[in-house]
Formats: structure tokens, sequence, C-alpha cells
């Protein structure tokens, strides 16, 4: 079961998180690693990020980014991208390769057995929405995907009042969707599906005027829709979510400041995926 928690924020440091000791028990700068930077001097302004994506490979020891060269855009509003390739847990630099010249956006990145695969940003287009193929008459509904795991993904279901956050887990071999019942008040923005998706893990929230977190958390099984555990966590209302970790803990942080609360429930080892636009750092579960 993968311990640790690497992320990967956009101004290129990378935190590693101990989920079983709950602290943060390294950092490094990928703009300041000894020998040559392969990402650009954090220092001064820079466009977007200095650091897209942060795909873990086991088998290697080692993860991938999405780096550009230049920290600015050069003057045809453009940027060229490399692959960086990085050793773990001693971060070093293994490798840097082009990945895409005079581009406005980066490419997507994506690891596999077969090695290193990548999609210009332009022909790159990930679902917004779960598509009910196969699915018994009457499951289909409009929704918004806000995240997926192994064979699930949660949804916020469309119902007749826009304002009403109704919340269920589709099940792609079952072709069954659970729609999760008597939940907070919440956003969809505050739903997280836990690694396989399992369960999914609401964040309540205040109905007006502003949505604010009040620091209870819930958790709800995504086979029965019952909720198995209602916490009280206040450090967190001030917090952002960073992921729910194999070995059960949520993970919160504001800037370099985390904290772990104890979901008493361990769940698998598959990744959990966003659509694009979710504005959470780069991160991966890594043994070491």
């Amino acid at each position: 079961m993968p311990r640790y928690l690497y992320v990967l924020t956009c101004d290129g440091r990378l935190d590693k998180l101990d989920t079983v000791e709950n602290k943060k028990t390294a950092s490094a700068d990928l703009t300041k690693l000894p020998g040559e930077a392969a990402l650009p001097s954090a220092e001064g302004a820079y466009d977007g990020c200095l650091a897209y994506q942060a795909l873990y490979d086991a088998d290697a020891s080692a993860f991938y980014t999405v780096a550009p060269l230049q920290a600015s855009m050069k003057e045809n509003g453009t940027k060229d991208y490399r692959v960086v390739e990085y050793s773990l847990p001693q971060v070093r630099l293994i490798k840097s390769t082009p990945a895409a010249t005079n581009a406005t956006e980066p490419p997507h990145l994506k690891v596999s057995n077969s090695g290193i695969r990548l999609t210009p940003a332009a022909e790159w287009h990930p679902p917004s929405q779960f598509v009910f193929s196969g699915f018994a008459p009457g499951e289909a509904a409009g929704n918004q995907l806000i995240e997926a795991s192994g064979d699930r993904a949660l949804l916020r279901l469309f119902g007749a009042n826009p304002a009403q956050v109704l919340l269920g887990v589709a099940h792609t071999q079952a072709k069954t969707l659970v729609r999760l019942q008597n939940t907070p008040p919440t956003t969809a923005a505050n739903a997280h599906l836990a690694p396989g998706g399992a369960a999914v893990l609401i964040e309540e929230v205040t109905r007006s005027p502003k949505p604010e977190k009040t620091g209870v958390l819930a958790l709800f099984d995504a086979t029965t829709s019952r909720k198995n555990e209602l916490l009280n966590s206040p450090e967190i209302r001030s917090q952002y979510f960073l992921a729910i970790s194999p070995n059960g803990k949520a993970i919160y942080h504001s800037a370099e400041d985390y904290s772990f609360v104890d979901l008493k429930q361990t769940f698998s080892n598959e990744p959990v995926t966003r659509p694009p636009g979710a504005t959470y750092p780069n991160i991966f579960f890594a043994d070491k």
C-alpha cells in the first residue's frame, strides 16, 4: 500500500508527505536542484505553471512532469515544453526530452507499460460528463463528472432544482447508478471519491450567502449509499482538499501546511482522476 503522497506545486516545489506518521518529511525545489535545472527559475514573474501533471512510475522509481522551457511566454504567445523525469526517493534529474514547440498550452502526458505518450492540448478532449451506455433504462441522467477511480465515477446529477446538489456513483461494470441519500449541504467541489471508488467523502458547507466549510465530514458507502462515518475536523475549514490516501487519510493543505484526517477505513491503490480545470496541485502516491 503506497505510504507517501508527493505534492508538486505550480512553482516547482515537491513536498513528500508520510500518511502513516501524518507529516511532511521532505521538500525539494525542482528549479534549484544541483546540476542542470530542468525547470525554469521560479524567481520573478512566470506565466502559467512551471510543472504540469505528475505521474509516478513504480517500476522505474521515478516520476514524470511536463515543464516549459521558458518561464514567460515568447513574443508569439507560445512556449516550448519538455518531459522531465526525476528519480525517487532521492529527487534527481534523470533526463529531459523535448515535448512540444511553439505551443499555446502544455501537451497531455500519459505513462503506461508501452512508454510515454504525449497528446497535443488541442487534441486531448477528456469527458466532462458520464455517458450511461448499456445502463438500464431510466438510469441515464444529466450530470457533471466530478472524479473517477477504477470502475466508478462520482457524478453531480441534475434534477428539477438546479440549486440542489444531488450526487451519485456510476458503476461501469455493474451498469448501475447509486444515488447518495440524505447528504449534508455541499457543492460539487466539496465531494470527493476515495481510491477505487468504494466511498465518497462529503464536506458539509453552509447554505448561504456564500458556501463555507463547517469542518464536518461525512463518508458514504458508494455501493449502499449509506453514511458510514461522521467526523468533525475544524482545522480543515481554512484548508483545501488534496487527496484520500489508500490507508484512509483525508489530506488537506494551506500553502505548505498539511492536515491529516483519519477516515477509519482503508481503500484500494487505484488512482483518482479529475477533469481538467480542477484547481488542485499535481499529486501522486508512492511506496518510497
